[in-house]
């Protein structure tokens, strides 16, 4: 099955200006629930948010801010976006298979990949809509 590719630092850019710098902003996939909603990462780090939570973008200076005595300082601040409103202004950046999306590289990732689709589950997703494929010749094929 497949899930919609969001593009946080576009979301992010809707609320600041362009002398913040979103922290942790690869592409997150979104597994939307009957009132539950998970996003991952592109190694099936994720986290699972209820429609009524609000999605935390943390942000940071694109570089430190001089003070007058000398010292640099870098601001640290975060927005909060409801999950409701999340779903309607983010840009879908693509579409894909979730085991396309998750990328493939040593155990670690592969036992991510088996703690997300327990979090599917979780949600009420069959995670045999899920499969983690193949990619041969650069074509991701399901492997039942």
């Amino acid at each position: 099955m497949k899930v919609k590719v969001y593009d946080l630092v576009a979301v992010m850019q809707q609320f600041v200006d362009s002398r913040f710098e979103l922290k942790g902003s690869e592409p997150q996939a979104c597994l939307v629930g009957k009132d539950t909603i998970i996003l991952t990462d592109c190694e099936a780090i994720h986290s699972t948010h209820s429609f009524n939570s609000h999605l935390e973008l943390h942000l940071g200076p694109d570089k430190p801010e001089q003070l007058d005595n000398g010292a640099k300082i870098l601001k640290n601040c975060f927005i909060q976006i409801p999950m409701r409103d999340f779903l309607k202004l983010a840009p879908v950046k693509s579409e894909m298979e979730l085991g396309e999306f998750v990328r493939r590289f040593g155990s670690r990732i592969e036992n991510n990949y088996d703690v997300l689709l327990r979090s599917i589950k979780e949600i009420g997703l069959n995670p045999k809509d899920y499969p983690r494929g193949k990619i041969e010749d650069g074509k991701w094929t399901a492997v039942a």
